[in-house]
């Protein structure tokens, strides 16, 4: 147990992080979004301090706030699902996709990278929340389970 609270212990810092960096933002940051179009657009709204925030941000979220949430989700998992333990693997490939390009657009800004890294950049962040939300059902839905495998087995017959 000590490790996972180690793990969470970091989890939060780590978010806590993220979100101070981030809250001053116009608007959302791209990977706290279902999808978007073109990042210079977003990044436009922002400031030079602002766009270096989010750069600040992501390199959190690229270390340690991915592999930290991965090996919590994937030991949760583990525990009530064990053959769904790649799920939270295919999140932080998502993610980490999803996090390298627009923080790498950011850095490039204000010359566009291309539409393709664009449009790959916001399929894996569908992807990312897709995939999380997947995780997260399969977590509730072990934990349903084995709560009432526990009462039909504490269960007295008449």
């Amino acid at each position: 147990t000590l490790p996972f609270v180690a793990l969470t212990f970091v989890l939060v810092i780590s978010f806590r992080s993220i979100f101070l960096e981030t809250k001053d933002l116009p608007s959302l940051p791209p990977d706290q979004r279902f999808g978007y179009g073109s990042l210079v657009d977003i990044f436009q709204e922002w400031s030079e301090a602002q766009r270096q925030a989010y750069i600040r941000s992501s390199s959190i979220d690229l270390f340690p706030f991915m592999q930290c949430y991965t090996l919590w989700l994937g030991a949760l998992l583990v525990r009530v699902k064990p053959n769904y333990f790649w799920l939270p693997l295919v999140v932080l490939a998502f993610d980490f996709v999803e996090t390298y390009i627009p923080c790498w657009a950011c850095q490039e800004y204000p010359r566009p990278i291309g539409s393709f890294w664009n449009v790959l950049s916001s399929l894996s962040n569908q992807g990312k929340w897709l995939f999380l939300s997947a995780t997260i059902a399969s977590l509730l839905h072990g934990w349903y389970q084995k709560r009432n495998a526990s009462k039909l087995v504490d269960a007295k017959p008449y």
